[in-house]
């Protein structure tokens, strides 16, 4: 028996698996996750382009989704105030929990500090950050001038031991699953 069970489930959780599965599912594709185990799912519902990942997003709400993991808009490079409308506005479409995904070796854009600050100050239900940014000195800086009610978990499996150093909370593992 694990000593720290999984809280959620998260499906499509990478650019990569959200651009494939948007391209080829439909609603009633995606409500198998969300009713058929006994723990909460959170859907990655961000994308490049903001009017797809609100979409997403409030499709992941209808179907019962308990949070969203919202990823910085990959391929098209936004600025650090494009960044951050794109998360507000998939913030702005659902009650839900927000989970903001910073993984710039993907994404083509590191999420600035000051952004991340900001969204988690200003924006209620962004409430978490899986950092896969790769910079452990960064994070302890963002840790330590986050709202207290923020977490901040690894989302780089070769990161987490540095990262747990920098003040993190847990892990949203690749390899766990």
């Amino acid at each position: 028996k694990p000593e720290a069970p999984s809280r959620t489930v998260t499906v499509t959780g990478t650019p990569r698996s959200v651009g494939m599965s948007t391209a080829s599912c439909s609603s009633s594709d995606s409500i198998a996750p969300f009713s058929t185990v006994t723990i909460p799912v959170s859907a990655g519902s961000g994308t490049s382009d903001a009017a797809h990942s609100v979409h997403l997003t409030k499709e992941a709400t209808a179907l019962g989704a308990a949070g969203v993991l919202a990823v910085c808009p990959y391929y098209n490079r936004p600025s650090q105030a494009g960044i951050e409308a794109h998360l507000r506005a998939m913030a702005e479409c659902t009650p839900l929990p927000q989970m903001i995904y910073d993984i710039p070796v993907r994404t083509g854009r590191k999420i600035s500090t000051t952004t991340l600050l900001r969204l988690f100050r200003e924006v209620p239900t962004i409430v978490a950050l899986k950092d896969a940014a790769g910079n452990p000195g960064e994070t302890a800086v963002l840790i330590a001038n986050a709202p207290e009610s923020v977490e901040v978990y690894s989302g780089d499996d070769g990161m987490t031991l540095p990262l747990l150093a920098s003040g993190i909370v847990g892990a949203v593992g690749v390899a766990t699953h």
